[in-house]
């Protein structure tokens, strides 16, 4: 039992006694044999849920490496923001169409980065939101960037959980100068 005891703590859960008594011994021994039989199914339900984790994990950074790859290769701008307003991500087109670094926005509010009548634009967009059933907002913009004039689409859409909870929102920015 000492052997088995010092074995089991080295790490040996395959190690059972194989000895057989009626008295308090053998329902020692019956109880060391269960304990390490419990051990050993433990160790291994631990390790398929490890390795399920891990194949998980790489599924989703497959689909994160995936989505980043299709942002930055579509021709629309698409910006997004945390439930509390602050820029989380924002792709090459949108970078271009509004010639912006991502350095100068990422993780700032909204609030710090727009002023005049488009932080008044953007305070009403978000309480449309707030009040929309379907959770997405159209509307025109006209900008002047570099001195040029500028028609752009903008679509805002609120992120939600399966819960319904506010996850934040997308906006998608098609640029209709040219149109």
């Amino acid at each position: 039992l000492a052997e088995g005891t010092r074995r089991v703590a080295e790490g040996n859960l395959s190690f059972s006694l194989g000895i057989q008594s009626d008295d308090e011994i053998g329902s020692l021994v019956e109880s060391f044999n269960k304990m390490t039989r419990d051990l050993r199914t433990g160790r291994q339900q631990l390790e398929l849920s490890a390795l399920r984790l891990k194949e998980q994990n790489i599924e989703i950074e497959e689909r994160r490496q995936y989505m980043e790859i299709v942002l930055k290769n579509v021709s629309a701008g698409v910006i997004t923001l945390n439930a509390t307003g602050i820029v989380s991500t924002i792709n090459k087109s949108a970078e271009k169409m509004l010639n912006l670094k991502p350095s100068d926005i990422i993780k700032k509010s909204y609030k710090k980065l727009l002023n005049g009548r488009y932080l008044t634009m953007a305070e009403e967009v978000m309480e449309n939101l707030a009040s929309s059933k379907n959770d997405a907002v159209e509307l025109p913009l006209r900008l002047a960037l570099d001195g040029k004039p500028r028609s752009i689409m903008m679509h805002v859409n609120a992120l939600k959980d399966d819960a319904g909870h506010n996850m934040g929102m997308v906006i998608v920015l098609d640029d209709l100068t040219e149109l």
